[in-house]
């Protein structure tokens, strides 16, 4: 049975492994496992505390909840072993068939995965917490905490003085048990000196490592009546606390292993030299060597090196992803997923016919990225965006509009690592070195996973190549494809790219799988711009009362009356089309429109500001930047919107607020997923498939009203009790 859970748990970290049919597998070898009695829970006809520890971990987490009476009854004669008051860790000592004196005393192996085993219980709910007093868990459980430190420093110490009675598998599962179960208080800096234990730990344990890569053994477990003596197999000892450093928590533990990764390439060598060959084909396996009367490969050794194989694989895979960020501009996001969705909003609130900038990042890219959960063991090798999922666009606009603050807060909002890349960095090796730097940037971004990359105003490495005219440009370009294309297809990563004039890019850059969507960042919208502008006002001159009474859709006609025009881009804008220039001013000019406003307002000598047309046109003819003094930025801007786009094959999520509809037909848009209920399609989909009241609002939620059949359905009802009162 062990030998089967040893099996299953290694197939589990195979990131090629079809997890439908191996789950199947699971729950059958689960359901057998619960069916056998008690007298055959035994590892080679003995250790029954033995194979309880090590088989429990995989059957409580897949076991149904009616099956916790069993479970809790495995659990409870596991710990009966405590009762004596004179053990703080589990051993291999059964109080239910063996006297005290036949005991084995506790060890570090037992006690891990017996801690490992009620960790998963928690699953459980109520009916844990119920064993778990009859256990006085809470109690026992620190202490065999501090049993499991007082062995960890013991052990420490006995290594260091080269002592006999070192035992590096005792050392190595005190380690486990620190690094796993202890608080992550335990760590913080004001208590550096248990990462300093840590640290010492991993020194000696390592310099332990003989010259072939592996350790030699020490005490035995225990012994089996049939077999001999029960040791460690140190790949099956390595890879909990492997895992360990894999937990998105444990960022301290990674950085005090990575010194030692020149030793795990030693082990992976050592594995390698120690293969069997299984049959004719490429299959191999490995032996533990614990029998030398057996010296072919048996099936647990095989899979605890395949597991820890697993865990280094994705451990060496981190420490490839910190080397590449430290090679790129890597920046650390400050807001909170929450404040980042509260930022996005407000940035993105755009001057848009549709949908705006805010409502496409977070339902495109943002909440496919919270209705996945955030995985407990790190896999960098995972491919965390779902082939459905959008993970790559261009932001395009005038200048100014945010594009590089939205995509910051974006990468905050999932969570993510952040990476901007501008053109100085492609060209930081100097012109003729171009094409090697950008070689050597697509590399370490390969090497990303959880991370958003912007490439910002890039323009020059992506030109149309039909009408550029320098060769070294249309190489450039043609380089690029790609290597876009690989990153589209990896699927680690989201990555943007930011730009103010769309009309430069190749064409082929603009296809699917390499960009999912192509959106235009406008500036901010009037009301949002109107809000600013009153807060500066007011910041200005608190004492004078402001009235706007300039509309959104005066300044929008006066736009939309430049595209019926034959004026040319170098012309200058005429006095019809003067409130256009609203639209295009950035967040940043509203401080210096304020001060025209106030200046004119005073010279008035008005006791109020009246912010009507004529009053804001006269206050814009006075702006200095000159680009908004002509038509070729309106003529643009104008053009730009018939450039957005999107893959219609990506999913478009919607975070569902208040009630979810239960109609058959909204079902088929509805997930629940990471504790929330999403609504993936557009809003036109989804209106016309949900027969209720909707709200889409900016931040990627949807309100599900009252059914309109059910509103129709009680009108008559209403009319005969209004009839019955008259």
């Amino acid at each position: 049975m062990t030998s089967t859970a040893t099996c299953l748990e290694s197939l589990l970290d195979s990131p090629s492994i079809d997890l439908a049919d191996l789950s199947a597998r699971i729950s059958w070898f689960v359901s057998q496992a619960l069916a056998r009695r008690d007298k055959d829970w035994t590892s080679e006809g003995s250790a029954a505390i033995y194979c309880r520890c090590r088989a429990l971990p995989l059957i409580i987490q897949y076991a149904a909840a009616d099956a916790f009476p069993r479970i809790g009854a495995h659990l409870e004669r596991v710990f009966l072993q405590l009762n004596n008051g004179e053990r703080f860790g589990i051993g291999e000592a059964d109080a239910q068939e063996d006297r005290p004196e036949r005991w084995y005393p506790p060890n570090a192996f037992h006690t891990s995965w017996a801690l490992e085993a009620v960790e998963r219980a928690k699953r459980f709910g109520s009916a844990f917490r119920g064993l778990r007093r009859r256990l006085r868990f809470p109690q026992r459980y620190n202490a065999m905490l501090v049993w499991a430190w007082e062995v960890l420093g013991c052990q420490i110490a006995l290594h260091d003085a080269k002592s006999s009675g070192r035992d590096t598998d005792q050392l190595l599962y005190a380690l486990v048990i620190a690094t796993r179960f202890s608080a992550p208080s335990v760590y913080s800096q004001s208590t550096i000196r248990y990462r300093d234990l840590v640290k010492g730990a991993l020194e000696v344990f390592f310099a332990e490592q003989d010259p072939t890569g592996t350790w030699v053994h020490h005490e035995p477990l225990f012994h089996y009546r049939e077999a001999g003596n029960a040791y460690c197999y140190i790949f099956e000892s390595l890879t909990p606390l492997l895992k360990n450093a894999l937990r998105a928590d444990a960022a301290w533990l990674r950085a005090l292993l990575r010194p030692f990764a020149p030793k795990l390439f030693e082990l992976l060598a050592y594995a390698e030299a120690t293969k069997l060959p299984l049959g004719n084909g490429r299959a191999v396996g490995w032996s533990s060597g614990h029998r030398t009367n057996m010296p072919f490969a048996e099936s647990w050794a095989t899979a605890a090196v395949f597991g820890c194989m697993q865990a280094m694989r994705r451990l060496v895979g981190i420490w490839t992803k910190e080397d590449a960020l430290k090679e790129l501009n890597h920046l650390t996001p400050l807001e909170s997923p929450d404040d980042a969705i509260s930022k996005l909003v407000e940035r993105g609130h755009s001057w848009s016919d549709s949908s705006t900038v805010a409502e496409q990042l977070i339902t495109m890219f943002v909440n496919p990225r919270r209705m996945s959960p955030q995985p407990e063991i790190i896999d960098p090798d995972e491919r965390s965006i779902g082939d459905t999922q959008a993970r790559a666009a261009i932001l395009f606009g005038p200048p100014g509009t945010s594009k590089t603050t939205l995509i910051q807060t974006v990468s905050a909002a999932v969570g993510w690592e952040y990476v901007e890349l501008h053109p100085s960095h492609f060209v930081a090796g100097g012109l003729p070195n171009v094409q090697r730097t950008a070689d050597e940037i697509f590399t370490r971004l390969m090497e990303l996973d959880r991370c958003v990359v912007l490439f910002d105003e890039i323009d020059e490495l992506m030109r149309e190549r039909e009408t550029e005219p320098d060769a070294f440009g249309r190489f450039l370009t043609t380089s690029m494809l790609p290597k876009l294309a690989e990153l589209w297809k990896q699927r680690r990563i989201l990555y943007f790219v930011g730009t103010n004039h769309i009309g430069h890019f190749d064409q082929a850059l603009t296809r699917s799988q390499r960009f999912d969507a192509l959106i235009l960042v406008p500036p901010p919208a009037f009301a949002a711009k109107k809000r600013r502008l009153l807060k500066v006002l007011s910041e200005l001159d608190p004492r004078m009362p402001v009235d706007v009474v300039v509309t959104a859709q005066q300044v929008q006609r006066e736009l939309d009356a430049i595209s019926a025009t034959e004026l040319k881009p170098n012309d200058e804008l005429h006095e019809e089309h003067l409130l256009a220039k609203f639209v295009l001013i950035r967040w940043d000019q509203l401080e210096e429109l304020a001060h025209i406003l106030l200046r004119l307002a005073r010279n008035s000598r008005s006791p109020r500001l009246l912010l009507d047309g004529p009053m804001l046109k006269s206050a814009l003819t006075e702006m200095a930047d000159p680009r908004l003094k002509q038509y070729g930025p309106y003529m643009a801007f104008l053009k730009d919107r018939a450039r957005s786009g999107r893959d219609f094959g990506k999913d478009v999520v919607w975070l569902v607020k208040g009630r979810k509809p239960t109609s058959r037909k909204a079902q088929t848009f509805l997930r629940t997923a990471n504790g929330s209920d999403w609504c993936i399609g557009t809003r036109e989909l989804i209106a016309d498939a949900v027969d209720a009241d909707l709200k889409f609002s900016p931040d990627g939620t949807v309100t599900f009203g009252r059914s309109r059949a059910n509103r129709r359905s009680r009108r008559p009802n209403q009319s005969v009790a209004r009839r019955r009162a008259r």
